[in-house]
């Protein structure tokens, strides 16, 4: 229904259920509830995506709020559209609520009334809904779980300025909690914020605390040190910073060696035959060649028996 249908023009309307579809958009507990064919129902209008429409609730679902809204747009309640068309009952229920501010206790149905201690809901017409997509963020007093190492590949992603982390570059990483996994998000040593190195204080006593700092060199464990002192990264050790001589070598595979331990001679591979094949044109054409031949012996056969004879 358009808020131009009825006798007034109005953003509220009042008129019984021409059926028991609606539902109620009244408070807690009674939102959700069918609204009965033939109930004294109060609808608020509302624009969705460009239309408008009634957001319906029980009459004794109607809020403080909403009445004091009403009382700021009309003068008196008969003023209300669908006011005319209530019976005289309803009519001094409507009067008797403008004039209190609140609908009489009497009027609120039982799918509205809370169990003892809980108190009552006082909504707006429209609540604001909750904008999703936003992490709760977890009371852990300002720590987490740190690490130090150097990249064992090129694979990884800093978190900061996101380029790839070299391998062997000395890189940073924070665990956390992804679905219900553990996982670690690594950044660059020198891209990490400040309030991530006050964060890194804040879990551990000193640096030689947190996991990797035994591995790493001399001069890794100064940047360290430094931004530990100053509370952020220096301005001389930001950025990317450059692969570090880990002094790791790749394992040199080992040679099989016999029972006496001498190492087995290696095998001198027999050079392959080279095997001639004719092609499957070649081999058609012979075929073709062969039956010809053929052919030809049976037809000199017949003739020179015809000429014997």
């Amino acid at each position: 229904m358009s808020d131009t249908e009825g006798t007034k023009k109005s953003g509220y309307r009042l008129e019984y259920a021409s059926s028991g579809r609606s539902k109620c958009n009244g408070p807690k507990p009674c939102k959700g509830t069918p609204i009965g064919k033939g109930e004294l129902r109060f609808g608020s209008l509302v624009d969705f995506r460009g239309n408008t429409n009634f957001s319906w609730r029980h009459w004794g679902c109607v809020t403080t709020k909403i009445i004091s809204n009403m009382k700021n747009s009309f003068d008196e309640a008969d003023e209300l559209d669908g006011f005319d068309d209530l019976n005289d009952e309803d009519q001094d229920r409507i009067k008797k609520a403008w004039e209190e501010g609140h609908v009489a206790a009497e009027d609120v149905p039982e799918t509205a009334r809370k169990a003892d201690g809980e108190e009552a809901e006082d909504d707006d017409e429209e609540k604001p809904k909750k904008r999703g997509g936003k992490k709760k963020e977890e009371d852990d007093g300002g720590k987490g779980v740190f690490k130090f190492e150097y990249a064992s590949s090129g694979r990884s992603k800093c978190k900061d300025c996101g380029e790839n982390i070299g391998k062997d570059f000395f890189r940073f990483g924070q665990e956390g909690d992804f679905r219900g996994n553990k996982t670690v998000a690594w950044r660059h040593w020198g891209c990490s914020e400040t309030k991530l190195v006050e964060k890194l204080k804040a879990s551990y006593d000193e640096p030689s605390q947190v996991p990797g700092w035994g591995d790493l060199k001399e001069g890794e464990k100064e940047k360290v040190q430094r931004a530990w002192d100053e509370g952020a990264i220096p301005a001389d050790d930001k950025g990317a910073g450059e692969a570090v001589d880990t002094g790791k070598k790749k394992p040199v595979p080992r040679k099989k060696k016999e029972e006496n331990g001498e190492e087995k001679p290696k095998k001198a591979r027999a050079p392959r035959k080279k095997v001639r094949t004719r092609s499957r044109r070649a081999l058609s054409r012979a075929r073709v060649r062969a039956e010809a031949r053929f052919l030809t012996c049976r037809c000199l056969g017949v003739v020179f028996a015809e000429g014997r004879g």
